[in-house]
């Protein structure tokens, strides 16, 4: 029963071991009566699971009213502000004295392909007679007692694997995130059986003095450090294999390569880089000199193999301290040519390792601005790296937990690669040393300087940072956004002067990434800004000698601070002709630009990215010479349009679905109508008159906080608006220019524009995710030539006699409900033809269909 009630615990809750023998002592000690005091009882005691350790609290009712008069009352030893995780509001303000300790996220498996890299090992399977272990020869035993009649037992060596490992874990602290790197590796090797035996040893140093020990982390705690020459084997069948990232500055020390050099002569040994080799020059290694190693019979130590000097410029005599060793990535290929070398098939990579000092860079870091070193992150590092650390900025604390967390949900693509590069990249640094019983998942980081981290969330798109603070609040302290804001005011103001300063990363992280967002939380943001804001000189005492004062006149103006700038990339196709006769190639010529942006917040986590649209004129309509045009596009005329603001993109499902679930105006509305699933993708499946309805459920949603508009709602755009938009200044049938391309839009590429003919990319079939292929037009506008159809308020006309010169939709007063209505810009079903910038189509407004979406627009912001 108890063996039963032990398993269900701790597969329910994810208790350690540790943590179960607490609930079992605790259960013992109330069954034997609780604890009183001589005057009066303590409250009853709950047990809370959270994150890796139990947490015991009083259960106290209070009033969230009483909270402000609580925090000033309690003293600095009765109160923590750590702010730790809680279940409620209210928590918090008990007398129990409560850590911050990280929450659990599922630690996804660092090594990618398992099964690959053990089989890359088979070279070294070979089985050899043990020394030690005898077998019962069953064959020759049955033969003896056949013909002798003698029973008597024949034995003969067990085999056995050849060689053993010893393992080799660098524990310096840029090896902390690759802790579950070195486990699961040693697990795979031991279950694998390869080997006779896998043992695991610690490496570290103590100043420039290197200590190694068996096991690591907290397994290492009670061994005394040992010295290297303890892993020397005479026997000649040991293989070592440090597993490290050499990054650490020890590396220019002679320490460690003299115990390379050191196991080198007895044994085979490798370094297993945990890094892939284009980050390797941001490595030691970058000092190390390639050259080519060869075993000419099987497991010969390094001292013995046959290098191959020609790669490197000049060979001096090898000092002592130096020696050569195969450099092998944690990837299958790599580590079966290096297997075959150590049996004596083939030659791999290796290299040169010695002592040297460090280069120097011609700017150190330290006399670089914090755009500066932002600029040289963003020079060095992948583009998920750079995403990564713009949404790692948005979390008051920085863990691994906590990046793990903004993986799981913002970035599922990522990897430990990216992690790597974030915190080797030189924006974040620990805040405590690292200790031998440290844990990787209670480390903790911070900027290298806070104005790095306010580039960074004024970079990243707000519902970005937002999500990646509700969520952190949600797992840390089990409460909403604007909960967690109301705690941290009534921190802010309490009288206990630690618990102001405890809060206070909380708060400004908080108030930084919320200041974007405005509305609601404009009086949290300036409340917390001037809370701690810098001391300001005192003011004199002495009054001041003011001029008279004299009348003037002036001019008052608003300025709206809604619009925000943002960049996009641009992307042009050019077609170049290689003699009269050959089809012309494509060519694609990518440029950044920026424009202004109003984002819209629908919750939380989810907003509407309204684009700025300058007003101007241009020719509706196709040119009579324009490739494979409608007649409906005649005649061309010139259209003056007023300033809008409109969607970047078309309505997503997850936008849809939030306005969906709002009170009815008119019509229902189906939340899921959408034939391709996806969050990100357009919404498709709709009707014109489902659209309306959409935006009139918006504008009740958004009324009471539109006083920066001119007075019109959220509505869909007019044909003259979506046309101007579209194409941005250009007169070209697409705003890409004369072509189109798969790599640029999601359209049917089995057909050619104009006999040309792009080459296939991908096969796309069905909607694709907002903003997949990266690239905008002139205005920052999105995915236009085709993925879905688009609404337009204007009812059909089979050609522009008559159509309206100011923009403004072509309404029919007459028409009824169900009249067509116009649908512009092609879908991910539809030829290139149909995709043009002037393509225009439509269907009765109660159609639905798999390619039909749409975007809003709205009016501009007020202006001097």
């Amino acid at each position: 029963m108890i063996d039963r009630w032990i398993g269900e615990l701790g597969e329910r809750l994810n208790l350690t071991a540790e943590e179960l023998a607490d609930v079992i002592w605790l259960t013992l000690i109330r069954q034997q009566g609780s604890v009183t005091n001589a005057t009066q009882a303590e409250p009853e005691a709950r047990v809370e699971t959270t994150g890796r350790r139990l947490q015991v609290a009083p259960i106290v009712e209070m009033d969230i009213s009483t909270s402000v008069s609580i925090a000033n009352s309690q003293s600095t030893s009765e109160i923590v502000a750590g702010i730790a995780p809680r279940r409620s509001q209210t928590a918090l303000m008990t007398n129990t004295v409560l850590d911050r300790v990280p929450f659990k996220v599922p630690n996804p498996p660092s090594i990618r392909e398992p099964l690959a890299l053990v089989r890359s090992l088979r070279p070294l399977m070979r089985q050899v007679p043990s020394d030690y272990i005898a077998g019962l020869d069953e064959q020759a035993t049955a033969q003896q007692i056949a013909e002798t009649r003698v029973w008597q037992p024949i034995v003969q060596p067990a085999l056995e694997p050849w060689l053993e490992l010893v393992l080799i874990a660098d524990e310096s602290a840029s090896m902390v995130i690759w802790q579950q790197t070195v486990l699961e590796f040693r697990k795979l090797l031991r279950n694998y059986g390869t080997f006779r035996d896998v043992q695991l040893w610690g490496l570290r140093w103590s100043g420039t003095q290197l200590e190694l020990r068996p096991g690591i982390g907290s397994e290492a705690l009670q061994q005394a450090p040992r010295q290297a020459k303890e892993l020397l084997d005479p026997s000649g069948r040991r293989l070592i294999l440090l597993i490290t990232d050499c990054v650490a500055e020890q590396w220019h020390e002679p320490d460690l390569t003299k115990a390379l050099r050191l196991w080198a002569q007895s044994s085979p040994v490798a370094i297993a880089q945990v890094l892939p080799e284009w980050l390797w020059v941001r490595t030691a290694i970058r000092g190390f000199e390639p050259v080519s190693l060869t075993a000419l019979e099987p497991g010969l130590p390094n001292s013995r193999l046959t290098i191959d000097w020609s790669s490197v410029w000049q060979v001096e005599s090898a000092p002592k301290s130096s020696v050569c060793v195969p450099i092998v990535p944690l990837e299958p290929t790599s580590v079966l040519t290096w297997s075959q070398m150590v049996m004596g098939r083939g030659e791999a990579p290796g290299y040169w390792v010695r002592s040297f000092a460090p280069e120097i860079d011609e700017v150190s870091p330290q006399l670089l601005s914090s755009q500066e070193r932002l600029e040289r992150f963003q020079v060095q590092s992948s583009p998920i790296a750079q995403r990564l650390i713009g949404l790692i900025a948005a979390s008051p604390v920085i863990t691994l937990p906590v990046i793990r967390l903004i993986q799981e949900t913002l970035l599922p693509t990522s990897e430990q690669m990216n992690v790597a590069e974030v915190l080797l990249g030189g924006l974040l640094e620990q805040i405590e040393p690292l200790k031998l019983e440290t844990k990787s998942d209670e480390v903790e980081y911070r900027f290298v300087d806070e104005a790095i981290r306010k580039l960074l969330i004024e970079k990243t798109p707000v519902p970005d940072t937002v999500q990646v603070l509700s969520k952190y609040i949600e797992k840390q302290f089990e409460m909403s956004l604007d909960e967690f804001v109301a705690e941290l005011q009534v921190w802010s103001q309490s009288e206990n002067a630690e618990l102001v300063e405890r809060a206070k990363p909380f708060a400004t992280v908080t108030a930084a990434v919320l200041k974007r967002k405005g509305r609601k939380y404009r009086a949290f943001v300036e409340h917390i800004e001037q809370q701690y804001s810098p001391s300001k000189e005192p003011k004199s005492s002495k009054p001041a000698d003011f001029p008279p004062f004299q009348e003037f006149e002036f001019e008052t103006g608003v300025i709206d601070e809604t619009l925000q700038p943002f960049e996009f990339t641009v992307a042009k196709i050019e077609l170049q002709r290689k003699g009269i006769r050959r089809q012309p190639s494509v060519v694609i010529q990518r440029e950044k630009r920026q424009a202004w942006h109003y984002i819209e917040p629908l919750g939380e986590t989810l907003s509407l990215e309204m684009v700025a649209i300058p007003e101007g004129s241009f020719l509706m309509g196709s040119p009579e010479d324009e490739p494979e045009r409608f007649s409906s596009e005649s005649p061309q005329h010139s259209v003056q349009v007023p300033e809008f603001l409109m969607g970047k993109y078309p309505v997503t499902q997850a936008q849809w679905r939030f306005v969906a679930r709002l009170p009815q105006v008119n019509r229902s509305l189906d939340p899921d109508p959408s034939n391709y699933k996806g969050d990100d993708h357009p919404v498709e499946r709709v009707s014109w008159l489902d659209a309306v309805e959409f935006c009139e459920r918006l504008n009740r949603f958004v009324e009471g906080r539109r006083s920066w508009l001119t007075g019109k709602s959220y509505r869909l755009p007019s044909e003259a608006e979506w046309e101007y938009a579209c194409r941005a200044g250009t007169t070209t049938p697409f705003h890409f220019g004369d072509a189109i391309s798969p790599e640029l839009a999601n359209y049917n590429w089995d057909e050619s524009y104009n006999k040309i003919k792009v080459a296939k990319k991908k096969d796309f079939r069905g909607t694709t995710p907002l903003d997949q292929f990266g690239v905008a037009n002139g205005f920052g506008l999105c995915d236009l030539h085709g993925n879905v159809w688009e609404w337009c308020e204007d009812h059909w006309h089979s050609d522009y006699e008559g159509a309206p010169g100011n923009g403004s939709a072509w309404i029919d007063p007459e028409a009824e409900e169900d009249t067509s209505r116009v649908l512009r810009g092609g879908s991910w079903i539809n030829d290139p033809r149909s995709c043009r910038s002037a393509s225009r189509d439509a269907f009765a407004a109660g159609r639905r269909y798999i390619s039909f979406g749409f975007r809003v627009v709205c009016s501009p912001p007020r202006t001097l």
